[in-house]
């Protein structure tokens, strides 16, 4: 390969890099003279350049890409007192001709009335720069200063390329072959050089023409929208494996699993090499099969990528490096480290062979993990860009003859030597694998790296840098992501959840999720201690149930977000936009730089504080431009009428942030597949198409064949370079109010890449924010056929129409007309309290009732009796913020009992009863129920049964145990008649029994020594409740019994279909049967006896330190101390006191906060 270095100066993606480009300016829009130069690029867009000698650049450079954008501008130029001036629709530049200064060189920006900053004069630092985004966010909480963007509320910005490297065509460098066929260089002539951005509040224009002069955004692969998987954690093979297997089964999708460094060699490495921090070498003690494990991730459906920090290059341990040592040069017995040199070509030809033979065994692509500085031996090239430009460039690499022609032998110099065969090894198998587009697998270009100035949305995906986990850091992230638009960097990908250092807050991580799901790229990202995994399963059920909401949302907007990427690539406009963007000369727009546009369809305001400790619910100050908005998930309407647009405190409860769709607005899902088909990636068989009323809107589908020649075209009518077509469009549209006054919604034949699609879909159409119309009045048609197969539904609780039409060609017209239109209307609520008292005993009662004679009875006001089987003690105040736990004083009367919710069981054994704090998370609250209490719930239904409100044909009764118990269950008809009898016994007015009564009883311990649970026949109205009915009795609090040992009869014959299972989380046995007539007496047996559950202590305490808000360190030790002394590590607890590791205080550690401790007490004490 060196010796044909080129290619004969063809086929590698870095030559067509440079030939593809055109960094010349028109002619026609240059002005110049001897030291001087002015390109007018655009009417808004200048390049000025001063050289001492007299040379220009034409050459690309770092940043620049082209030149030439296709048209003449407008302007004209004059001569006046020694001065040149060029006037242009936009500009009014004045320059006297000499070394650029202030007082010669000025350009006024035309259009911009509100500043009196709208002139620049050279050397001018910007005052109302929109600002773009930073090289990294490592150790930062919180904000930090942003280098400046394209745009200026001043209506002017400098970009100064004078510095930066040029990109050349070279056939070698410093007398070496060159394969690359190009290379970076110094520039040969030193000059000023830098382009004056004049689009005054034109700001979308300013950041797509920033796109022609720098490069576009490329296309990204779809894996690359859905969610990434990441975690600085030593796994094994294996356990990384079951881990993507239980996100599966729990129905989370995930696309890309992100691998850090613990892949390769770090602990074992010998000292004498220096750290393992470096490496390209797997660990086979966690990874003893890595090709089988990347074919297992695969088989998943999911891609990889690799950690690397190249800084240290290849040393002696490493699988690769005889091979790279020879071709550097270097003796492999000396075991002389190979330095990481990307400005020798012949370490670059090595280094990317090495990655090549990984990439044969599975990597995808690199995460570019450079955190050591910007200094290499050619001055002025930092080796971030230099790694991301290579990277990215050789990520999408086409094959060579060399690599056409796999059975040649090469003809490089070092393979023509003697017994070089073995060092070969790594180019044999790049030409094996590197044939066509196809048998590549058609890799499409990709990296995962920081951020290296200006142009570096060229090279996708950002890592922002490991990010602190605190609520400042969250609060920073959307105005830092939106910012980033303003020089053009799309693809930010952030720590989501925090990765290091910080604090245990659960509603931080909800919030972080929610703003993942609406980030450009959603990787989540921890440390490896075991506090800090973001797995779901490990926070309360209130918060995994709004995580993994906001995992499953992400994959369902995959089509909507691949269609977004079409647009960044082809149309410059990212994904991610500050408000001001659409609104420049709107001052609210300015006010809210949270908040952001996402895509054409959606606005979002993200929640980054805490909840608030009265309403608990978050909120955030959003801003909603003129014009009618819907909520995203519930369709709740917002009018902003004014000009001005309409500025609100908006509050979310935990499950969702704010995410309004704008009038008119269609945005397609696809459906979740489930088991094995949850991470699919494929263009779906089903879509969901969200649909807002208000306005007429359309929608195009962009989707393609998966092939990297996509990218190529980015359009249905567009052929690519391989003179097909790829891009599969499909149009969707609503016409809100037509001349019938009726309302359609309407998807067109597929136009383009019919065959990348699904030659038939099933859809779901659903008008979210509208009334319930008649829906006699919805008519489906396809390619005008009438459809009588569709099935149409109403969501009250989200105010949406729903219409799914199954197996409709892709190729046909599928209309949904509502012909007498869909309205609007406000939500309302209706409800019902039935409740009837024929004993004189209100519902609530002061504990003081039952106890009168006992002082602590009154010592507890805000506790109560609630029916003849519970006690509760509600937290009417905020979590502590250390254990993020709320606790009450409660006040036990004498007995046991039992948590109503899991079961852990609380002995008051004195006539006085017993005090304690009791702590709870956000997901409940202390609720006791007393030994032998019998508590019967009805099953929820589902679907449009969820607010059913008859009587119940499934029933769950929590039994506890302890005692002896009894409960009389109490129904009716309906009939406001029963109000006038209340007894199943006796007659009301009508002369008719309206009430049934279905006694339930609890013997804990009979003569012979079982326990059994009896429902009685039903006493008086039988007609009144199901004929039969499904039953799950459920013993909470109790031991696992032998289950051989627990009998069921129904009439006192044997029933063998029984479901028994047993819950260690909440200690509940639970026995289902079904269909027993409600005439019929059910027998539940336990023939040696139920007994007491031991409390979950080691659980329960490691429940109470994950989610505390303390430094690890300290939950460490606590969980060390209790397993080792049991209760008596109490005192212990109080003298904790460790130093911090380093002089950040973001690193420091402090003792146990007292409200922990108090919890773990609780656990400790109670029983």
């Amino acid at each position: 390969m060196a010796n044909n270095a080129l290619d004969n100066a063809t086929g590698t993606v870095f030559v067509d890099y440079v030939r593809k480009a055109r960094p010349k300016m028109r002619e026609s829009s240059v002005l110049q003279g001897d030291h001087w130069r002015i390109g007018i690029l655009t009417e808004s867009l200048i390049r000025f350049e001063w050289s001492d000698s007299g040379e220009f650049e034409d050459n690309l450079t770092q940043m620049v890409v082209n030149r030439d954008f296709g048209a003449d501008p407008q302007f004209t130029v004059t001569h006046r007192d020694g001065l040149l001036i060029v006037d242009t629709p936009a500009l009014y530049v004045t320059y006297d001709g000499k070394p650029f200064s202030k007082e010669g060189l000025s350009v006024v920006v035309k259009g911009v009335a509100d500043t009196q900053f709208n002139t620049w004069y050279y050397g001018d630092e910007p005052k109302h720069n929109l600002k773009g985004t930073a090289r990294t966010l490592d150790e930062a909480n919180g904000e930090i200063p942003l280098d400046d963007g394209v745009i200026s509320r001043d209506g002017w910005a400098v970009l100064d390329d004078s510095a930066a490297n040029v990109i050349v065509e070279a056939h070698e460098v410093n007398g070496k072959p060159n394969p690359l066929g190009a290379w970076v260089m110094p520039r040969d002539h030193a000059e000023t050089d830098f382009y004056f951005f004049g689009y005054g509040r034109r700001y979308t224009e300013a950041v797509q023409d920033f796109y022609k002069l720098a490069g576009p955004t490329p296309l990204l692969p779809r894996f690359a929208l859905g969610n990434w998987w990441s975690r600085y954690y030593r796994y094994t093979q294996d356990e990384y494996l079951q881990l993507m297997d239980r996100f599966k089964r729990e129905g989370i999708p995930f696309t890309t699993s992100v691998i850090d460094m613990d892949w390769h060699r770090v602990d074992d490495v010998d000292p004498k090499y220096g750290s393992g921090w470096t490496g390209y070498s797997w660990d086979k003690q966690l990874f003893p099969d890595h090709e089988a494990f990347l074919r297992d991730l695969h088989e998943r459906g999911l891609k990889a990528t690799l950690n690397v920090h190249p800084r240290d290059g290849v040393r002696a341990f490493e699988d690769d490096y005889e091979a790279v040592a020879k071709r550097v040069g270097i003796d492999p017995a000396t075991e002389e480290a190979v330095e990481f040199d990307l400005t020798n070509p012949d370490f670059v030809n090595a280094y990317f062979d090495m990655h090549h033979r990984m990439e044969a065994e599975g990597v995808d692509f690199w995460w570019l993990d450079w955190q050591q500085g910007g200094v290499t031996r050619q001055p002025g090239l930092d080796p971030l860009w230099v790694l991301n430009h290579l990277h990215y460039l050789d990520s999408g690499r086409y094959a060579t003859s060399s690599e056409r022609n796999v059975n040649e032998n090469c003809e490089c110099e070092k393979c023509a030597e003697s017994g070089a065969r073995d060092e070969h090894e790594m180019h044999v198998e790049q030409s094996k694998r590197n044939v066509s587009c196809t048998e590549r697998n058609n890799r499409w270009p990709l990296t995962f790296s920081r951020y290296a100035g200006p142009g570096s949305h060229r090279y996708p995906v950002g890592f922002s840098g490991d990010t602190i986990v605190t609520w400042e850091s969250l609060q920073f992230q959307p105005y830092f992501t939106a910012t980033a638009s303003n020089i053009g960097y799309g693809w930010w990908s952030h720590d989501i959840g925090g990765h290091m250092c910080g604090y245990r807050n659960e509603h931080l991580e909800a919030r972080w999720y929610q703003l993942g799901t609406f980030s450009p790229i959603n990787r989540l990202h921890s440390s490896n201690s075991q506090f800090m995994g973001k797995e779901p399963w490990n926070f309360s059920a209130e918060v995994r149930d709004s995580m993994v909401g906001s995992l499953r949302l992400r994959h369902m907007m995959l089509p909507y977000l691949y269609t977004m990427n079409y647009r960044a690539a082809f149309e410059g406009m990212p994904l991610v936009e500050p408000m001001y963007w659409a609104d420049p000369n709107n001052p609210q727009a300015y006010e809210v730089p949270d908040e952001f546009r996402f895509g054409t369809e959606l606005l979002v305001a993200p929640i980054v504080s805490d909840n608030d400790d009265s309403a608990q619910l978050g909120s955030t100050e959003a801003w909603l431009p003129q014009g009618e908005w819907y909520d995203f998930f519930d369709g709740r309407r917002y009018v902003s009428a004014g000009k001005s647009g309409r500025r609100l405190e908006v509050w979310r409860a935990i499950d969702r942030m704010p995410v309004f769709a704008k009038a008119g607005g269609i945005v397609p899902l696809q459906q979740l597949g489930e088991g094995n088909k949850v991470n699919d990636l494929g263009n779906p068989e089903s879509l969901q198409v969200l649909v807002f009323p208000g306005a007429n809107g359309s929608f195009t589908l962009k989707e393609d064949d998966g092939s990297v020649a996509s990218a190529a075209s980015g359009s249905a009518s567009a052929e690519s370079c391989d003179g097909q077509t790829h891009v599969a469009d499909t149009r969707m549209s609503l016409d809100w109010k037509n001349t019938d006054n009726a309302t359609q919604f309407t998807v067109s034949p597929v136009e383009g890449c019919a065959v990348a699609i699904p030659a038939q879909r099933n859809w779901e159409v659903v008008f979210r924010g509208v009334a319930q119309p008649d829906m006699q009045n919805v008519r489906i048609e396809i390619d005008g056929k009438a459809c009588d197969t569709a099935e149409i539904t109403y969501d009250q609780q989200t105010l949406s129409l729903s219409v799914v039409v199954r197996d409709v060609p892709s190729t046909a017209c599928l209309n949904v007309t509502i012909s007498d239109g869909l309205h609007m209307m406000l939500p309302y609520l209706y409800t019902m309290n039935y409740r009837a008292a024929f004993e004189g005993m209100p519902l609530v009662e002061p504990m003081y009732w039952a106890d009168p004679n006992n002082p602590q009875a009154y010592e507890v006001p805000d506790e109560f009796r609630f029916g003849t089987e519970l006690l509760v003690a509600p937290i009417v105040s905020d979590n502590d913020d250390s254990a993020q736990l709320g606790s009450t004083e409660a006040w036990l009367p004498q007995g046991e009992w039992y948590d109503f919710f899991d079961g852990r069981r609380y002995v008051s054994a004195g006539k006085s009863g017993r005090r304690l704090e009791v702590w709870r998370a956000i997901d409940r609250m202390p609720v006791f129920a007393k030994a032998g209490g019998i508590v019967p719930l009805q099953q929820l239904g589902e679907g449009n049964k969820v607010n059913d409100l008859g009587n119940p044909e499934s029933l769950q009764v929590l039994v506890f145990p302890g005692a002896n118990g009894s409960f009389t269950l109490k129904e009716d008809d309906g009939s406001v008649a029963s109000a006038a009898s209340g007894s199943a016994s006796a007659e009301s007015c009508d002369g008719q029994t309206h009430v049934a009564d279905t006694r339930m009883s609890l013997d804990w311990k009979n003569t012979d020594n079982a326990t059994q649970f009896t429902v009685s026949p039903v006493e008086g109205c039988a007609v009144a409740i199901p004929a039969q009915r499904n039953w799950e009795v459920v013993f909470r609090g109790v031991a696992q019994p032998d289950m051989q040992n627990v009998r069921i009869e129904i009439d006192g014959k044997a029933c063998d279909t029984a479901e028994i299972t047993y819950d260690q989380q909440t200690l509940s046995l639970s026995v289902v049967v079904r269909d027993v007539p409600s005439t019929a007496c059910l027998n539940v047996t336990i023939s040696d006896g139920l007994q007491i559950a031991e409390n979950s202590v080691e659980q329960d305490v490691l429940d109470v330190l994950l989610h505390a808000q303390m430094p690890y360190i300290s939950k460490e030790h606590a969980m060390q101390t209790i397993r080792e002394q049991g209760v008596r590590a109490l005192g212990a607890l109080r003298t904790f006191d460790t130093a911090p590791r380093f002089s950040n205080e973001l690193f420091g550690t402090s003792g146990m906060p007292d409200s922990v401790i108090s919890a773990l007490e609780e656990i400790l004490l109670r029983s």
